[in-house]
């Protein structure tokens, strides 16, 4: 069990791209159990989640790993490479970000063809825009001290 403290210190370690792609991440995981598409036929209506499409899933899998990736880095002993490839890690996060919030505008703009967006196609959105927006800004931060 950690003192207020301490959850005080780990969160301080975080800068605020990093603390926008953990909660990002998070929202997202979250909200792709909320309904994103409904249909509605007279008196019966149906609903289907993110987690039922694959471009929609695609990108909540990237945001998790960008998550994964900061929480592991910043705040654990583990030690990952400095770069993964050729590319340092916020390069990493930039195109991932991108790469969410492409997804994301795909899957919502595909949709199912009858049906209406709901609630957690716009949650999506946003909390992607987030991602894209922290991992940009990490791969700029890392341009400029490269």
């Amino acid at each position: 069990h950690c003192s207020p403290r301490r959850e005080a210190l780990l969160v301080d370690k975080l800068d605020l791209q990093d603390r926008i792609i953990v909660a990002a991440a998070g929202l997202l995981f979250i909200d792709s159990f909320i309904p994103w598409f409904k249909w509605e036929y007279g008196p019966f209506s149906a609903t289907r989640s993110a987690s039922s499409y694959p471009l929609a899933w695609l990108a909540v899998l990237a945001g998790v790993a960008m998550a994964a990736q900061v929480v592991l880095t910043k705040l654990t002993e583990v030690d990952l490479p400095e770069k993964l490839g050729n590319l340092s890690w916020g390069k990493v996060h930039m195109i991932a970000g991108i790469a969410v919030a492409v997804l994301v505008l795909l899957q919502t703009l595909m949709g199912d063809s009858p049906a209406d967006r709901s609630f957690g196609t716009f949650l999506g959105i946003a909390f992607a825009g987030a991602l894209a927006y922290a991992g940009v800004m990490k791969g700029r931060e890392d341009a400029g001290t490269a």
